[in-house]
């Protein structure tokens, strides 16, 4: 998020987004922009992600606008029961680690 990675100006690009209407069920609030999900913060502010799915795993992570905090989790991509309320369950709970993780000592 400082521009290491990518320079600002292409950076400032990736964070001009639309609402993520389709994937509200599983990230309530989110907007995408190229390649960048910016997801709202309980504790104010939003974050930035791009997670990742796999056979049989995903990647769920964070960081705050300003680059001080991140995080990120693995977990298994097959849910323990079938269909889409334990996927979605399984969202909320790896929302609320992300959450929790860059919240911490804010609120």
């Amino acid at each position: 998020m400082a521009g290491d990675l990518v320079p600002e100006p292409q950076l400032d690009e990736m964070q001009v987004t639309v609402p993520a209407e389709e994937t509200a069920a599983f990230f309530p609030g989110a907007a995408y922009g190229l390649g960048l999900m910016r997801r709202p913060l309980r504790c104010g502010g939003v974050y930035w992600s791009h997670g990742g799915d796999g056979f049989g795993c995903a990647t769920r992570e964070g960081v705050t606008a300003d680059g001080k905090r991140s995080a990120a989790i693995y977990l298994a991509s097959t849910p323990a029961a079938p269909g889409l309320d334990a996927v979605v369950e399984r969202e909320m709970l790896a929302n609320a680690l992300i959450q929790n993780a860059l919240c911490d000592g804010e609120d």
